[in-house]
């Protein structure tokens, strides 16, 4: 989605299209934008490898500055370090770091973008209250909705199988118990291959670049499915 962008360069406002790209694991300046805006660069102390989408490497395969600017979306003033890159016909790019940050209304019907405001938290403080209060009440008063849904989950946990299921179903209560699903079914005579139609090519395709919590997920995925079986 493309939204426009007022940037702030000496006494200048330049009007720009900016793309928000929640697959884009940075914030990215184009290196022509940034030349043709003259914006001071940072270099940085260790460069960053880059991939496009496909794996393949960037035009510009090493991130090695920074730029900061300012600008302002949806009446909202900011001030971002992008990263000088290689972007293709795209002269900026808010990735992920952005969204997180700002976490904007977006009405992508519209092509609209609103910041909402920051909001603070108030505290109150009460005073001469909860001193007579009875100190279990206190700590009660201290457990969230989620304290109490898990206290609720361990309760279910500590009953027999046989409370948690209908009676019809005793005496399958072994499907119903957690060793059950940790293993693969047994072998069937019914069991069957499936087969590719003969001649069928392999698909040739670009391997899909994961972050580094998509990967470790990825991994934790695969593991428990082989140690199982399944797979």
């Amino acid at each position: 989605m493309r939204i426009p962008l007022a940037l702030k360069t000496g006494n200048q406002i330049i009007e720009k299209l900016v793309l928000l790209d929640s697959g884009a694991e940075g914030n990215f300046i184009s290196q022509i934008a940034a030349y043709k805006l003259c914006l001071p660069l940072t270099q940085l102390e260790k460069k960053i490898k880059v991939l496009n989408i496909d794996g393949t490497l960037n035009t510009k395969a090493y991130i090695t500055h920074t730029a900061r600017v300012t600008f302002s979306i949806g009446g909202q003033d900011m001030t971002e370090d992008l990263m000088v890159l290689g972007l293709g016909g795209e002269q900026i790019i808010l990735g992920m770091p952005w969204l997180q940050h700002y976490n904007p209304r977006i009405d992508w019907s519209n092509g609209k973008v609103e910041i909402p405001p920051r909001r603070k938290i108030k505290i109150s403080c009460f005073r001469g209250i909860l001193d007579q209060t009875d100190p279990e009440i206190l700590i009660r008063a201290k457990t969230s909705v989620l304290q109490t849904l898990e206290h609720e989950k361990e309760e279910e946990k500590k009953k027999p199988i046989e409370e948690t299921i209908s009676k019809y179903l005793h005496e399958y209560k072994w499907q119903f118990e957690k060793h059950a699903s940790e293993r693969f079914p047994e072998s069937r005579p019914y069991d069957h291959a499936i087969e590719l139609k003969p001649g069928t090519e392999n698909l040739n395709c670009k391997v899909y670049p994961l972050s580094p919590i998509e990967q470790q997920l990825q991994t934790q995925f695969l593991s428990e499915n082989l140690q199982k079986g399944y797979i």
